[in-house]
């Protein structure tokens, strides 16, 4: 039985459907089913026998096949009544089983699977987590990944956001066993650079195992901390990260302008969208390593305590430059291995300035250095401002 379309259809697979047509059978398409399934059927009959001889072994009796196969594709499938022309599906239909008896006699060796060829119908594969780095050990609440939920057992690919929702959730970095437990409205990232959790928002208490080669690396939106191997909470709200130390000791920098702090058990530091945040009645900002002739920064500002590596220092010696507010005018330095001094000449080196000549450079042992700085008002070091302010330095190989 013929339909409206029919003539529509043979003039489509022929290449010979103008403008007007192609908008006449797409009207049809969009309105009537029955039209949409025989459209099916021609589609079918113009893409599978192609298919099946492109996979079907090559034999000498199939080569005129193929041939024919390919004229085929630009026949017209209109009688001159303009009726469909079923000769060509039935044509198609005899020349798939040719193919198929060909290619089954003449194989000679073990049967060989047919590809399987993927259809839009499919639907895609399941994209739960089953392979990453981090692996949820437990929770008593819920824990969502990609909005699908979380399940003790189910390991966290690269890139992926993970949300505590209620609860608390307990996370193994897998490679090294570290664990890293979430409270309730956390967000964790993990990342793909050297920073191995962000945490986006909410509470992370880790317990980072001692690290050989990478140092671990937990990052938040302002700060980012680095540990050896520790014990400490980081947590992120209202514009502030705030980390805690319990052991250990951990390297906080923060985002806005790489100034690194140090930080020791039973001690806290907090940065914000600016830096890190310090006591305002502080005027000494920290301090920063340079060449010995204050050419060139060798590093970028420590807060409270630093380490740095002579490997990694000019062979030549180095000096340190003390960062301080607009209203210091002069600061008192003392440290062992060096007389107490008064350095009057902005921006303030411990070893003095190259324009003064007063420098020298400082080649020091190895081991830890306190450094002590007391800031003041006037140049001749009598009105004090702000309370002093005690440095430690690491000295490492």
């Amino acid at each position: 039985m013929s339909h409206p379309a029919d003539p529509l259809m043979a003039a489509w697979l022929s290449d010979d459907l103008d403008a007007d047509g192609m908008r006449a059978l797409e009207d049809h398409l969009r309105k009537d089913p029955a039209a949409r399934a025989r459209f099916a059927r021609f589609c079918q009959s113009e893409v599978v026998l192609p298919q099946a001889l492109k996979v079907a072994p090559v034999r000498p009796g199939t080569t005129g096949i193929r041939r024919a196969v390919r004229s085929t594709r630009r026949m017209r499938v209109r009688r001159p009544d303009g009726r469909l022309n079923w000769v060509l599906p039935t044509a198609t239909a005899a020349l798939i089983g040719v193919v198929i008896i060909l290619s089954v006699v003449g194989r000679s060796g073990p049967m060989v699977p047919t590809p399987t060829i993927a259809t839009p119908a499919q639907a895609p594969r399941d994209l739960s987590p089953d392979q990453g780095p981090l692996e949820l050990l437990r929770s008593d609440g819920e824990v969502r990944y990609a909005g699908k939920p979380l399940t003790s057992g189910m390991q966290v690919p690269r890139g992926a956001l993970v949300e505590v929702l209620s609860g608390t959730a307990e996370l193994r970095w897998r490679s090294d066993g570290s664990l890293l437990t979430a409270a309730a409205g956390s967000a964790l990232r993990v990342d793909d650079g050297a920073t191995k959790v962000t945490v986006q928002q909410g509470r992370l208490d880790a317990h980072i195992t001692q690290q050989v080669g990478s140092p671990f690396s937990i990052g938040g939106p302002h700060a980012t901390a680095m540990v050896m191997g520790t014990r400490f909470s980081l947590q992120v709200a209202d514009g502030v990260t705030d980390l805690r130390v319990s052991e250990g000791r951990v390297r906080f920098t923060a985002v806005a302008d790489r100034t690194a702090m140090e930080v020791i058990a039973s001690e806290s530091a907090q940065a914000d969208s600016r830096g890190l945040r310090l006591p305002p009645d502080h005027h000494v900002r920290g301090f920063v390593p340079t060449a010995h002739d204050i050419t060139r920064d060798l590093g970028g500002r420590m807060i409270r305590r630093g380490t740095l590596r002579l490997g990694e220092l000019a062979s030549s010696g180095f000096n340190l430059r003390l960062e301080c507010s607009a209203e210091v005018h002069s600061v008192s330095i003392t440290m062992e291995d060096i007389e107490q001094r008064l350095e009057q000449v902005p921006a303030f080196h411990l070893f003095g300035d190259v324009k003064e000549q007063a420098s020298k450079k400082w080649n020091p042992r190895l081991g830890t250095f306190t450094i002590h700085a007391q800031p003041y008002r006037d140049v001749e070091g009598h009105q004090a401002l702000g309370p002093p302010v005690q440095f430690e330095l690491a000295i490492v190989p």
